[in-house]
């Protein structure tokens, strides 16, 4: 019976604890993000794609989470100033001067993978993978990693809105 009640009682405090789980570990101070255009595989993805999702992700950490960020623009001229073409492969050092040149606290890095599934002769079902990598701007350490994927019949880049919105509110 003790058994039981102890196991209830973890149970409960597990579920308790449920929302708080997927907390992203911030910096309480002059917290700042950038996030960096997305690496994408897959069908049906292009370099479009990565500045899309980019741009989505920017706006929905900014509009619903109220979360300071470095505008776009400001991240993808000094990308380009640095010759960055693809950020999934920054190293350390790099990816630590961006984050200084933007006065960014936090880096977000994101990949998006699409796999194409054909059911009948007409029908095509998308599954999308996103993963968003928060890393700290002054070390390059990794502060927190989420992924989530969607499967649908509906174009890419509906489930990468879908993927992001769901991973933006776990935060």
């Amino acid at each position: 019976m003790r058994q039981l009640a102890f196991i209830i009682i973890a149970l409960l405090l597990w579920e308790c604890a449920g929302p708080y789980r997927h907390k992203l570990p911030l910096p309480a101070e002059n917290l700042k993000v950038v996030v960096f255009p997305f690496t994408t595989r897959g069908p049906g993805l292009s370099q479009r794609s990565e500045y899309i999702a980019a741009d989505m992700l920017t706006v929905m950490l900014y509009t619903s989470k109220h979360i300071p960020v470095v505008d776009r623009s400001i991240v993808n001229d000094e990308l380009s100033r640095r010759q960055v073409g693809n950020p999934y492969f920054l190293s350390r050092q790099t990816l630590k001067a961006v984050a200084d040149t933007l006065q960014a606290s936090v880096v977000v890095l994101g990949t998006v993978e699409n796999n194409i599934i054909r059911q009948r002769l007409n029908a095509t079902r998308h599954t999308v993978t996103v993963t968003l990598r928060f890393l700290d701007g002054q070390t390059g350490d990794i502060l927190y990693i989420d992924e989530y994927s969607e499967s649908a019949g509906q174009p890419p880049e509906t489930l990468l809105d879908q993927c992001l919105r769901v991973l933006v509110d776990r935060l």
